[in-house]
């Protein structure tokens, strides 16, 4: 990743933060709800947005990684009780002392970022216990790939039936598959891929309907849809895959 495009990131990501903070919340509340155990993974933590909502449940002992040193300088300027760790989760190195350990390993809107997402299923796999459970996001149908995904780098977006394979071939059975955001899934066909426009005009759409937005969101949180921008899964560790670190 080049500086430039890395800066580039972490600026956006300080954006969302602040513009789509209702989305923040829900999401955050979602994966919480579906975490397990108290020794927590997050995979590709960024500036730390999500970390901070973990850290906020008492319970967690958190471990957080990215491969991004701007991303891990902004999270750790939240001042959370989390270790974090520069890594490559496809070519780990300081993690090699957690094989086995963690109960839960968060994976939230990072897969889509990774050449070779199928390695990093099965690496994430080798840190879980025994039953240990990962929770992910993901973007959901490659018909909506824009220039935007390209341009924040995104390799792909996946469909249900697309990530339940792969989680399967690494040595996991999916226990929870669904889609979440149905209003930002509006406002990314209409935004992004018909008027061609940017991320954050999306967030300004949904910010101008932010009441509506957030009781959606609410709605969503509790009731499953069959459409989204989004797809949420949990998924249980069945066997240790072929050591591939």
């Amino acid at each position: 990743m080049s500086r430039l495009f890395e800066f580039s990131g972490v600026k956006e990501l300080e954006a969302l933060e602040t513009e789509l903070n209702p989305w923040v919340r829900s999401k955050s509340r979602i994966i919480c709800s579906l975490v397990e155990g108290e020794r927590i993974l997050e995979v590709g933590c960024g500036i730390g947005t999500l970390t901070k909502s973990l850290s906020e449940q008492k319970r967690y002992r958190i471990v957080a990684i990215d491969s991004s040193q701007i991303c891990l300088k902004k999270a750790r300027e939240k001042r959370l009780d989390v270790v974090y760790m520069q890594e490559d989760i496809c070519n780990p190195s300081n993690l090699l002392q957690y094989a086995s350990h963690f109960d839960s390993v968060v994976v939230s809107d990072v897969l889509e970022h990774i050449k070779d997402d199928q390695r990093a299923l099965r690496n994430i796999n080798l840190l879980l216990k025994e039953d240990g459970a990962a929770v992910l996001t993901v973007p959901a149908f490659q018909m909506l790939y824009s220039n935007h995904d390209r341009k924040v780098g995104h390799l792909r977006r996946y469909s249900k039936g697309e990530i339940v394979r792969k989680l399967s071939m690494a040595g996991y059975d999916v226990e929870i598959c669904r889609y979440w955001n149905f209003l930002g899934l509006l406002g990314w066909v209409t935004i992004l891929k018909a008027l061609k426009k940017k991320l954050l005009d999306v967030s300004s759409f949904l910010s101008s309907v932010s009441g509506i937005f957030q009781r959606w969101l609410l709605l969503e949180e509790k009731e499953e849809f069959p459409i989204g921008l989004t797809i949420v899964v949990k998924a249980r560790k069945r066997r240790i895959p072929t050591n591939v670190w």
